[in-house]
């Protein structure tokens, strides 16, 4: 199974229990959270454009009109080296600065 098509089963397994337990709370997937933003113009005010990674899954809690992140996860199937730690670690460390409550998650599926 691809990494693709696992992280799609774990969303929907997670999907259907946090709408049992609070609908104020949705899962999605490849979904695009802002890690830092650039400013283009400066002025009163400042022009920004978000500069973000596709996460594996979040958790997204609605806002009266917006939403906040809450979890963020990154999957990964067989595996995992140093490198892809390293990488995780310092994704998770950019989406935190940004939105500093989030909780930043590694789940990893071995090849049996």
């Amino acid at each position: 199974m691809r990494e693709t098509e696992w992280v799609e089963l774990v969303a929907d397994a997670v999907r259907s229990d946090l709408a049992q337990w609070d609908g104020s709370l949705t899962v999605e997937t490849q979904f695009k959270l802002p890690y830092g933003y650039e400013i283009l113009t400066y002025g009163e005010m400042p022009e920004a454009e978000a500069i973000s990674f596709a996460t594996d899954f979040i958790v997204i809690e609605a806002t009266g009109g917006g939403w906040k992140p809450r979890v963020v996860v990154e999957a990964k199937v067989g595996n995992i080296t140093t490198h892809d730690a390293i990488t995780y670690s310092h994704k998770a460390a950019n989406h935190k600065s940004v939105f500093p409550y989030l909780s930043a998650t590694l789940i990893i599926r071995p090849i049996c």
